[in-house]
């Protein structure tokens, strides 16, 4: 009976977001891909906030359900109040002399094949950007090349005088633009890239980073608290989407340096110890920790990284846990692992040179802080599936003062202490 009422309340919510769609005629900017999208639609979002009138969603709204939510300004309720006060708001947005922002930024999330199709029809973009194509998800999708045709779709919809953005480092996204006849802008660190990453320095409050735009004169210099030189393809694809709305650059590099980053996606929290915590626990997969990991190298010793189950990863679970272990030993003074995953992931650090001495197998999220906090003043990565709740464990050492909203998932500090009182999932 649940599964019926809620069909029937998401029909309801994707008929009328079509009809508010039809309505204002928002230009719509998607951001598709496998890794990255919230951190670079919200660097989108602030973006174009600062001239123009947007609409976007926080956080990761990228469902069948998060999609229409987004367009008619509302969040998840399951509650009957909730549905008919959703109704209720989008009925206004219906209304003769109702208003509604210029832009929609949306992010379409797959996880099985026809999904993007099916996020398409409720909503056509202007300006399509596409992050990467990764291993994520495999366990739905028969392989990589699978996830790029399903990602396409955001490209192959475009009208002839829309953009595409797209990641130029990565052979499948690269070659989405041979998908359409609109216009394609291209940004990474490779030599043909048209907005090229360059002039990268890195800092432990952030990076100061050079974008330079082939069809431009001059660079643009930009500063971000962002941390990774992952996050920086984010920051090329607000910039190619700014500029394409007439932000100026100036307003882009303000935006930019303000910019936070979304919870649980490599923020920077001062711990209890003077040391560091880098709170990336929002999800995982191989290239995603591989790439986080890379990041302690700037940071003082020691470096410790809490890591464990990556899901969703198919055949490839086996695989992908031997390359982050395998990565990790290069990076790491300390490694503690937690699930099924984190075995594998300790196994391949070992044999990569990792001594045992040096790894823990921890058996709940008390014992993995534990292990942490007797290391003092030391840089700490923390990260795995959302399975896990890995962020009790950043709770457990960051700054008591630090807000519990920057935390994801966590709103109360008496929530986040039952949390950490519970056993690990995964």
């Amino acid at each position: 009976m649940r599964r019926v009422v809620a069909r029937i309340v998401l029909g309801l919510y994707t008929w009328l977001a079509k009809r508010v769609i039809a309505r204002h005629k928002p230009r719509v900017v998607a951001i598709a891909g496998c890794v990255g999208k919230t951190t670079t639609k919200d660097l989108i979002a602030t973006v174009l906030s600062s001239q123009l009138n947007v609409r976007a969603a926080a956080g990761s709204y990228n469902s069948e359900w998060g999609v229409p939510l987004t367009i008619l300004g509302r969040k998840m309720s399951a509650s009957p109040v909730g549905v008919v006060g959703t109704a209720i708001a989008a009925c206004k947005l219906l209304m003769p002399k109702a208003r509604y922002p210029e832009i929609l930024v949306v992010e379409l999330g797959v996880d099985h094949p026809g999904d993007m199709q099916r996020l398409l029809g409720i909503v056509q973009p202007s300006v399509s950007v596409v992050t990467n194509t990764r291993n994520t998800h495999l366990q739905n999708f028969d392989s990589i090349e699978a996830i790029a045709r399903e990602n396409r779709h955001v490209v192959e919809v475009l009208p002839e005088n829309g953009l595409a953005i797209l990641n130029h480092d990565e052979d499948p996204t690269r070659e989405m633009a041979h998908a359409t006849a609109a216009c394609v802008i291209t940004y990474g660190f490779s030599d043909g890239a048209r907005l090229r990453i360059t002039g990268h320095r890195f800092s432990r409050h952030g990076q100061t980073v050079q974008l330079k735009d082939s069809s431009v004169p001059t660079s643009l210099t930009l500063k971000t608290r962002l941390l990774g030189e992952q996050q920086l393809y984010g920051v090329a694809a607000a910039v190619a989407v700014g500029r394409e709305f007439g932000v100026s650059d100036d307003a882009i590099a303000e935006s930019v340096a303000t910019f936070d980053g979304p919870p649980g996606r490599m923020r920077l929290f001062s711990a209890a110890d003077e040391g560091v915590v880098i709170d990336d626990t929002y999800n995982a997969s191989p290239q995603a920790v591989v790439d986080s990991l890379r990041v302690l190298d700037h940071l003082p010793h020691p470096r410790v990284a809490v890591l464990g189950t990556m899901g969703e990863l198919g055949d490839d679970f086996a695989a992908g846990h031997d390359r982050v272990g395998t990565e990790a030993a290069q990076h790491v003074d300390y490694l503690v692992v937690l699930g099924e995953g984190g075995e594998r992931i300790a196994t391949a650090a070992r044999s990569a040179g990792l001594s045992q001495q040096a790894i823990t197998q921890a058996h709940s999220i008390r014992e993995a802080v534990e292990v942490v906090s007797k290391h003092l003043r030391a840089s700490t990565l923390v990260k795995a599936s959302q399975a896990l709740y890995l962020e009790r464990v950043v709770v457990a050492l960051i700054e008591p003062e630090n807000e519990p909203q920057t935390l994801q998932r966590l709103s109360r500090l008496e929530h986040q202490r039952n949390l950490l009182k519970a056993p690990p999932e995964g």
